[in-house]
């Protein structure tokens, strides 16, 4: 057992050993040749939908999954979220009441073509599905959809 007070500076330990049961000793102040938090981050994922029950669903799902979660309620605050934030993902309706889907997808290929979107309607024309996947969309799903089904495409199809 170790002395009363054992605090060895040269290692930087931040809590005092005294010999009972405490919480891990960790180092006060980073090692100099730390340069930077290696900790993998969590993917992020942009959900629009005018539908605040499918964006919670989705969320709620997602977040399970490990995503961290965006949200929009249209397309113009989806361009927008999008430019502030380096996302993952983006799972986009088709139909929006100010910037459609294909719009969103559209704006977000012209930024970044690397990001993967996945659009999600209820009322999917073939027009619509030829549009999207010229436009470069990762993924085309009708609602209602199956939500572990949604959620492996989506963690499928979503970059680090």
């Amino acid at each position: 057992m170790l002395g009363t007070d054992y605090q060895p500076s040269e290692v930087g330990i931040s809590r005092t050993c005294r010999g009972e049961n405490h919480a891990p000793l960790r180092p006060a102040v980073a090692p100099a040749n730390h340069e930077e938090d290696v900790r993998p981050q969590p993917r992020v994922a942009l959900v629009v939908d005018d539908e605040g029950l499918i964006r919670w669903t989705l969320r709620q799902r997602l977040s399970a999954a490990g995503f961290s979660v965006l949200e929009a309620e249209n397309g113009l605050d989806a361009v927008d979220a999008f430019l502030a934030q380096r996302v993952s993902i983006v799972v986009v309706d088709l139909a929006l009441p100010d910037l459609d889907g294909l719009g969103v997808l559209s704006r977000i290929k012209e930024v970044d073509p690397t990001c993967p979107v996945i659009l999600m309607t209820a009322f999917g024309s073939p027009e619509a599905r030829a549009t999207a996947v010229r436009l470069g969309a990762a993924g085309f799903v009708s609602k209602p959809f199956d939500l572990d089904e949604m959620a492996l495409l989506v963690a499928r199809s979503a970059r680090p």
